[in-house]
């Protein structure tokens, strides 16, 4: 019988379970009743149960197998709602061929109800499914335990829009933002090219006639202050918030940090002829600045030259809060291809936690990495930790066997483990243990590492039909945001939207906390008139992260005018702009 993925799980749940739920938070107290017993061979059938109803198609089996299915008094821990009981389902570990299909009542209550999903010994985990308000659903690849049950109730509650700044990208007062980044108090760094006088909401307008622009907005989104800081350049790359209220910004040449008044810091030289281009950095408790990017050419950050690779390689530096360079390594490819570094976050304890692609072997510290079994379609994915040296501690590999994983988001959760979110396209990316999704629509899968070691922790979480957009970005939790692939999503916590627009295309946030569960989702349809004249109205998500309170900074190009609720009204006018919205309880 050939194995499916275990994500692929569908459920549905029946009225005659409600009676048996209790108040979840209060431990239901379920009482053990005798199995029930029914042979099914590869013809098929149906077994019932208390309300249950367990579908299993032709040709899942391949022989004569007796199912058994029996309502459990366990009542397990974690990070969830139980709802319902707790059904084991026998033979343990059988696996299906054709996914086999699940039948339950919804039960009373549930405020964003899911199915959660674990093999005999191994921790339940959220595994999603659809649901009409009645019923819940999904497949059920192999057997195991399982019940329904709710998120934990969200951090500092509900998440709303309570405020926003807009500006056009072109003309008269134009600050077309290019990137966006998180400060250590909350508040949020942008950057961008500019031209005339630009409100900036805080009364603070940039000198200088056009060119780029650095803003440093605290927690409130009033502007702190604005530094031009070259005209006409567009080879700025990124840019972080510094703990004593600072900011700093790179280009492929050099790292500038200014103070919290927007005076001039430190800078970082980028010599030996070569160029470094920063794709993300951050800083950790004791103000030391990590930047991580890819590479061409000779460099030399000012620890010595690092000469020209074979393929593209990538560069680790650690720079201390006193602007001094602590050290700068260079990863490059084992033969000619491509190393690349995108994301960099603090590390439980100290160092940094780094995260990118490679398309041939590379050794970050630890021995070779692998290289993808295809490497001119595919590229494995690397997660690394390094102390706050810059010295190597562990490194692992995701081998993507097929198709393209992108990581777009690196987080330390709640529980201490390394979490990682991955956009993916298309459906034929397989991770050694069956396809993601067996459509073209794209989607996001989240991963688990044990922050010691680099373990791989549980099984990947995926979603189908949401494709990430904009930088990835680095937080306490794992955010993105992107378009809807299909009409309606289930992050795990229902469809979103909760009216499905005729077509996909909706602009969308979704926020993972401890142990990758869902904390927040919600999503925007676009929609187009054909007139005349013709109109439009959507969002393009381009940035997001972490913001005061649990909440987040979102970035968005928008066109036409649109209600985000919390009496916050987007208008893009004719043309487009750029909104930066803050998100909070």
């Amino acid at each position: 019988m050939r194995l499916r993925s275990w994500w692929t799980v569908r459920v549905f749940v029946a009225c005659a379970l409600v009676a048996a739920c209790g108040d979840a938070k209060e431990e239901p107290k379920d009482e053990p009743t005798p199995p029930t017993r029914s042979i099914v061979g590869p013809e098929g059938g149906t077994v019932e149960y208390e309300g249950l109803a367990l579908e299993i198609p032709p040709g899942a089996l391949t022989e004569e197998v007796e199912i058994s299915i029996a309502r459990t008094t366990d009542s397990p821990s974690g990070n969830f709602v139980r709802l319902s009981p707790v059904f084991r389902f026998e033979p343990d570990g059988l696996e299906f061929a054709v996914p086999a299909t699940v039948r339950f009542p919804l039960p009373d209550g549930a405020r964003a109800p899911g199915i959660y999903w674990a093999s005999a010994g191994a921790p339940f985990e959220r595994i999603g499914g659809t649901f009409d308000g009645e019923t819940i659903a999904g497949e059920v690849s192999h057997f195991s335990e399982g019940f329904v049950g709710d998120p934990p109730e969200s951090k500092g509650g509900a998440l709303r829009p309570v405020s926003s700044m807009t500006w056009p990208t072109s003309g008269e007062g134009h600050f077309q933002v290019w990137t966006l980044s998180a400060t250590p108090d909350g508040g949020v760094v942008a950057a961008g090219q500019y031209g005339g006088e630009v409100d900036l909401g805080g009364g603070v307008t940039p000198p200088g006639s056009g060119g780029w622009m650095l803003v440093r907005f605290g927690p409130d989104g009033a502007a702190r202050w604005s530094k031009e800081i070259v005209g006409g350049s567009t080879n700025f790359t990124t840019t972080t918030g510094l703990p004593d209220g600072g900011a700093a910004i790179a280009s492929h040449k050099n790292i500038v940090a200014f103070d919290a008044e927007g005076g001039d810091a430190w800078r970082i030289d980028v010599k030996g002829g070569g160029e470094a281009w920063t794709a993300s950095m951050t800083t950790d408790g004791a103000g030391r600045l990590a930047a991580v990017g890819i590479v061409n050419g000779e460099v030399d950050f000012g620890g010595g030259a690092f000469p020209p690779q074979p393929g593209q390689a990538s560069f680790l530096l650690v720079v201390g809060a006193d602007g001094k360079l602590g050290n700068a390594v260079v990863h490059g490819p084992a033969d000619e291809g491509m190393v690349s570094h995108e994301l960099v976050a603090p590390a439980p304890g100290g160092g940094f936690l780094v995260a990118g692609t490679h398309t041939q072997e590379v050794d970050l510290g630890g021995g070779l990495l692998p290289a993808p079994q295809n490497p001119r379609f595919s590229a494995n994915v690397h997660v690394a930790r390094f102390d706050t040296s810059g010295a190597h501690v562990w490194s692992t590999s995701i081998e993507v066997k097929d198709g393209k994983l992108m990581p777009a988001s690196l987080a330390v959760d709640d529980a201490g483990r390394v979490a990682l979110l991955a956009s993916y396209d298309g459906g034929k990316v397989d991770l050694g243990e069956g396809r993601l999704s067996e459509d073209m629509h794209g989607g996001i899968v989240l991963l688990s590492f044990a922050p010691d070691s680099g373990e791989r922790v549980g099984s990947p979480t995926v979603i189908s039909g949401a494709r990430a957009m904009g930088r990835p970005v680095a937080g306490a939790e794992l955010f993105t945001s992107g378009t809807l692939q299909t009409p309606q999503v289930d992050f795990g916590g229902g469809l979103v939207p909760a009216d499905p627009p005729e077509n996909p295309g909706a602009g969308y946030v979704a926020v993972f906390g401890a142990e990758r569960s869902l904390r927040f989702s919600h999503a925007w349809p676009a929609w187009i008139d054909e007139g005349p004249p013709m109109r439009m109205n959507d969002l393009q998500p381009r940035a997001i992260v972490p913001g005061p309170e649990g909440g987040f900074w979102w970035l968005v190009m928008v066109r036409g005018e649109m209600d985000l609720g919390g009496g916050v009204v987007l208008s893009g006018g004719e043309g487009q702009s750029v909104a930066l919205l803050r998100f909070g309880p």
